[in-house]
């Protein structure tokens, strides 16, 4: 007797089967890895303005994306993403 495939609750011999609550975590988890990637995107676009808007030095305004990058790897641990 063969076993059942792992990441499937249908029994052996029996098609695989993908359950509603594993495709909704898989659907979620791309989407908010898209919008961790945009968001780090537009932080990286705006340097420029915000430089220009509190007229501060190129070595100043990357303190920005720096603090932000910290700041994701500080939390990405704690929602156990």
């Amino acid at each position: 007797m063969s076993e059942a495939h792992p990441y499937s609750s249908a029994p052996a011999g029996e098609p695989f089967k993908v359950n509603a609550k594993g495709l909704t975590l898989t659907l979620v988890t791309v989407l908010t890895s898209l919008l961790q990637a945009v968001d780090n995107t537009i932080a990286n676009i705006v340097l420029p303005h915000i430089q220009g808007a509190v007229s501060a030095s190129q070595d100043q305004v990357t303190w920005v994306l720096t603090s932000y990058v910290v700041a994701t790897a500080i939390i990405m641990p704690m929602t156990d993403s």
